[in-house]
Formats: C-alpha cells, structure tokens, sequence
C-alpha cells in the first residue's frame, strides 16, 4: 500500500488467527499478560498451567505456543518470576 507515508505492506492491516481457537496473534497476547499479571508471584504458572488457564477460556493452543508468545513479550519463565 502506498500512500503518503511511505509504503506499508497490507500484511500490516490483517491479523492472523493462533491454531483452530480463530483468536488473533494480538489477542493471544493480551490473554497471556493478563493471566500473568493476574499470577501469584510466589508460585507463578507455568507454561503448562498457562495452556491450561487458556484451554479453560476457550483458546486452543499448545505449551509450545504459550512458550513462543511468552518470550516474544519478553516475559521471563515462571521461575524468573517467582518472588520470595
């Protein structure tokens, strides 16, 4: 797409869909920050738990999957996390 910006790729405007669940990137984003930020600190979830919270919320994804997202947020493993 071109317009007076620059160009931008149309990839850019269209959000792809995480596994069979039809829930978008960004959104499997914003769920798996806000379970994280919802944790325990002094037993965080693992990425299992993690799966397991969102399989419970109607989004099908695998741990793998959680992992990937996880650290493309930046957030560290559940034992990173844990406060003592």
């Amino acid at each position: 797409l071109s317009c007076p910006h620059g160009t931008i790729a149309l990839r850019k405007f269209i959000s792809a869909a995480v596994g069979n669940s039809g829930v978008t990137n960004d959104g499997l984003e914003r769920q798996l920050r806000r379970l994280i930020e919802s944790e325990d600190k002094r037993a965080p979830l693992s990425d299992q738990h993690l799966t397991e919270q969102l399989e419970r919320q109607g989004l099908a994804v695998s741990r793998r999957t959680v992992a990937k997202y996880r650290a493309t947020l930046g957030i560290p493993n559940a034992f990173a996390r844990r406060v003592i």
